[in-house]
């Protein structure tokens, strides 16, 4: 049962469960897509999981400057595609994990090496799954690029929603 709008053009193969408030970032630009986090509310006891650990500010950038960001595994997590088949991917619903490691960061993008698990299993369809470095969410999938969270603006927003 997907309650909202099915941005996919194939159906999802498990129950979806819609969330009762969508919070977008104030700053969010939908042509450059920068700084696309939202933040979505589900009803109270909804799901039994345990709060993720936020990167601090700049911790990507200072990483790079030890020289060990690249040297770190990138931990992925997410529900996406597994296979495209003619009708599109195959979206199982399980949660799939794997690792990778970075290529690269800009201003407001981390970039990860391309493995099977990155490519096939965590990318299409996972708008808003996170990576982890060192049990820290570091950016989340937004459409085909990687956003940072360690920015200040994303934690400041971030942070308003946390307990």
């Amino acid at each position: 049962i997907f309650t909202g709008a099915n941005v996919f053009d194939f159906p999802m193969l498990v129950e979806t469960i819609g969330a009762i408030a969508v919070h977008m970032h104030p700053g969010f630009d939908p042509g450059s897509l920068a700084l696309d986090v939202a933040v979505l509310e589900f009803p109270p006891g909804t799901f039994k999981v345990r709060p993720v650990r936020l990167a601090e500010a700049y911790y990507l950038d200072e990483l790079d400057i030890q020289g060990v960001l690249n040297l770190r595994p990138v931990g992925l997590v997410g529900y996406g595609g597994q296979a495209l088949t003619n009708e599109g991917y195959v979206m199982p619903g399980y949660r799939s994990r794997g690792f990778s490691q970075v290529s690269g960061i800009t201003d407001d993008q981390l970039f990860l090496t391309p493995t099977d698990v990155f490519d096939a299993r965590i990318m299409p369809g996972d708008s808003g799954s996170p990576q982890f470095i060192s049990g820290r969410a570091v950016s989340l999938t937004s459409f085909d690029r990687l956003q940072r969270l360690d920015l200040p603006e994303v934690l400041d927003f971030l942070t308003l929603f946390i307990e």
